[in-house]
């Protein structure tokens, strides 16, 4: 008779699926932490525009814009910006001004710094704060902590400086050339309420936007080391007002 065939069953082959290779991490000390903020645009009146350290281009500025290290900051005619750093001093700049912002909060949080190149500015700090151009620094300090400082400086011309400090302590130190051409620094203290103009260098380049580190006067570490060897070497405090 007729018997039925049964096939055996066939083994069935497992694909076992290929395991994803893990993807190597990458140290994150191999990685540059990116940059920090140190100020910010609260205020201003059109037209105010702004450029980033490593660009050429000028954009727009906006309220609640952040600044870094370097930046650079300019107002049109009848125009100005505040812009708050975050150490504890405010920048108020006039029409026609260009700073660059040079404070570092990560390796100095009691001093401020700002490179002004022309125009006119206000300053308030409760701590310290540099003002610098091309030719001379101007620095402000609060006496105490609740009563903050409070400074203008203003460009006059190619070559005339003002300055005036209204609250605070304060002293401005320029280069100044011997007849010899010997390039020494000179320091005068600013005695509140008391306007003083002052005339720097013809060399100085101060309305240079192209290139915003046109002197060494201008490069950060430079003024430190220029400031700090010469109050080293004062036999007195340079400030001295009462």
């Amino acid at each position: 008779g007729f018997e039925p065939t049964i096939d055996a069953p066939q083994k069935v082959t497992r694909l076992e699926a290929t395991p994803t290779p893990t993807p190597i991490a990458t140290p994150e000390a191999a990685l540059p932490p990116p940059p920090e903020p140190i100020a910010m645009l609260t205020q201003y009146k059109p037209e105010v525009t702004f450029r980033r350290k490593d660009e050429l281009a000028w954009g727009d500025v906006r309220s609640g814009l952040e600044f870094f290290v370097q930046d650079a900051v300019q107002t049109g005619d009848r125009a100005n910006a505040h812009i708050s750093l975050y150490n504890g001093s405010v920048l108020k700049l006039d029409e026609q001004t260009l700073v660059i912002l040079a404070s570092d909060a990560s390796q100095n949080q009691h001093r401020d710094k700002a490179i002004v190149r022309n125009g006119s500015l206000n300053g308030t700090t409760r701590k310290e704060l540099w003002v610098m151009t091309s030719a001379a620094l101007f620095r402000i300090k609060a006496k105490n902590p609740g009563k903050p400082a409070r400074a203008k400086l203003a460009f006059k011309g190619n070559n005339k400086l003002r300055v005036e400090v209204k609250d605070g302590e304060g002293v401005l130190l320029r280069q100044v050339t011997s007849k010899t051409a010997e390039t020494k620094i000179e320091s005068v203290s600013i005695v509140p309420n008391k306007p003083m103009e002052v005339t720097l260098p013809t060399v100085a380049a101060t309305t240079a936007q192209a290139q915003p580190e046109v002197s060494a006067w201008t490069d950060e570490k430079a003024v430190e080391k220029i400031v700090t060897d010469h109050l080293e070497k004062a036999a007195k405090p340079v400030i001295s007002i009462r």
